[in-house]
């Protein structure tokens, strides 16, 4: 190295190392003097150069706090349509990114997704039709961008384009969004759509049409099913209304060939009106909870086969354990799925979080919310790389018994260890109001600009694995990658670094149980996690 722009350039390189940052770092930087071949500068600008290094690398330590972004259903403006905020794990930093206006889009009822350094979301309502719209948010300079505004009035005439989007995007890959929007369509029942991020293309892929499920409020899942070729996933879903007894379906749909598949009707003695989305745990079934039916007509918790359809009831709700579970399940590091239901055991309106065991069944572990504190949880936790769970009350609690919550709703921790839980923050109008969906971690380098990501998605098959997993990653263009596994407790179990798009591990070593993958194209920041199942 001969000049300053070469040793700035290997400072940005090295910026990100744990680095004491005192004067041994200093001494530090000395003995790497001769690596450099800088010694003819002097002492006097080096030491300039190493307090500019000191500055970005402090920045850079105080920007690694985690994140939870999330969306309110009201507050924020004039309009009160929503906003966009965002929130350190510790409760502090809470900030408002986005205010929602009608004019660009109101009132979102789902969930933030994160897809190569871009926030993407859809409002239920608002844009230019009065529709709802898809919308596009970078985190880094706080840009809000309208992608698609779905047609027609609210309560006016039907388009067969599909209107008010209820529940979130999904990402399948190669800048492919797929999504359901709750009324319009050819029938005016709803429609699952898809939508480009390389062209901006809309395409309604299928008109639901009553008996196979009408006017859904979930969102779809991205599974894997073996009984199509490994390397495509599958996409399932539910509706709460519609079917052989009008009381909501289960469906899939093959995004290759776009064809739809009706699994599981409703009859109320299983279940009735989902209102929330599938997961598919790491036993490879798919699980799901409904408002109603079952022996009380209060809801279950029901798995489903996803290569034969068979289905179960795992548990049944009846009141004295909850009432009314309205979203989706969520499986942490301890294997245990988790849930929200919008009543508790001892008849408050606050609601409770329950966990379940997946190969016990027939019983949940109910945690009622301190009922002055949380209030009707509309959305589910997730759970943070801290490994505490976070989650959103569409209200907050009251505590007397029977009494309306009182407020515009709050954000918790859960800690799974001792079952206690704290809150973060409690909305107040101004900074948002009423979230109905879940919160997303985001990197914790969020909002430093960085050089711009690569198109990058990742495709694992199969998954669970047997023998053999491979990777297909999809870059815009070439470039190399590592590929790190991990275990639950974070230690590296296998590493390798590549530029093919196709890469193979074999499972030798790894026990049967959960792990994770990461995937890491360093020249540009981008970054792709996912869970990796050994059978």
């Amino acid at each position: 190295m001969k000049t300053i722009e070469e040793v700035k350039i290997f400072f940005n390189k090295n910026q990100r190392l744990p680095l004491a940052l005192n004067f041994l770092e200093f001494l530090n930087f000395i003995i790497l003097l001769p690596k450099l071949n800088i010694m003819k500068y002097s002492i006097k600008t080096l030491f300039v150069l190493f307090i500019v290094h000191y500055s970005l690398f402090t920045i850079h330590c105080e920007a690694q706090v985690t994140q939870l972004w999330g969306m309110t259903f009201a507050g924020g403006g004039p309009d009160s349509s929503g906003t966009i905020f965002r929130i350190f794990t510790d409760g502090s930093g809470f900030q408002v990114m986005h205010t929602f206006t009608k004019a660009t889009g109101s009132n979102p009822r789902g969930n933030l997704i994160f897809v190569n350094g871009e926030l993407y979301g859809m409002t239920d309502s608002g844009g230019t039709k009065n529709g709802g719209v898809i919308f596009q948010f970078d985190p880094t300079y706080n840009i809000y961008s309208v992608l698609y505004n779905f047609d027609t009035a609210r309560y006016s005439i039907d388009t067969l384009s599909g209107k008010w989007p209820s529940g979130s995007l999904t990402y399948i890959g190669n800048d492919m969004l797929y999504g359901m929007a709750n009324a319009g369509g050819s029938a005016k029942k709803g429609v699952i759509f898809s939508f480009n991020l390389a062209t901006n293309q809309y395409s309604v892929v299928h008109n639901f049409l009553g008996i196979d499920g009408q006017f859904p409020l979930g969102s779809l899942y991205l599974g894997t099913n073996t009984n199509f070729p490994a390397s495509v996933g599958i996409l399932y879903g539910m509706t709460p209304l519609g079917g052989a007894d009008s009381a909501g379906v289960i469906f899939s749909l093959n995004p290759s060939t776009n064809a739809y598949t009706k699994l599981l009707d409703f009859s109320g003695t299983n279940g009735a009106n989902p209102r929330g989305s599938l997961i598919q745990a790491t036993d490879g079934n798919l699980y799901g909870l409904t408002y109603g039916g079952g022996n009380s007509s209060l809801g279950v918790l029901f798995t489903i086969n996803p290569l034969n359809s068979s289905f179960g009831l795992t548990f049944t709700f009846h009141g004295n354990n909850g009432a009314n579970p309205c979203n989706s399940l969520y499986q942490a590091n301890n294997g245990k799925i988790y849930g929200t239901e919008i009543a508790n055991k001892n008849g408050y309106n606050c609601g409770s979080l329950f966990s379940q065991v997946l190969t016990s069944g027939l019983h949940i572990d109910v945690i009622n919310f301190v009922t002055k504190e949380y209030g009707r949880p509309y959305g589910n936790v997730i759970q943070a790389s801290d490994g505490l769970l976070y989650g959103m009350a569409y209200l907050c609690g009251h505590d007397s018994i029977n009494a309306a919550p009182d407020s515009t709703g709050a954000i918790y921790s859960f800690t799974i260890g001792n079952n206690s839980s704290a809150l973060l923050h409690i909305f107040n109008t101004a900074d948002g109001a009423n979230p109905y969906g879940d919160l997303i971690e985001l990197p914790a380098n969020t909002g430093i600009p960085e050089i711009a990501n690569l198109s990058l998605s990742v495709s694992v098959y199969p998954n669970p694995v047997e023998d053999i997993v491979t990777f297909y990653i999809n870059f815009s263009k070439e470039a190399n990658f590592s590929l790190k596994i991990y275990d639950l407790l974070g230690q590296e179990i296998k590493s390798l670094n590549s530029n093919d798009k196709t890469v193979s591990i074999d499972r030798k070593g790894l026990e049967s149980g959960m792990y994770f993958y990461q995937i890491i194209q360093s020249e540009t920041s981008s970054i792709i996690t996912g869970k990796l199942i050994i059978k």
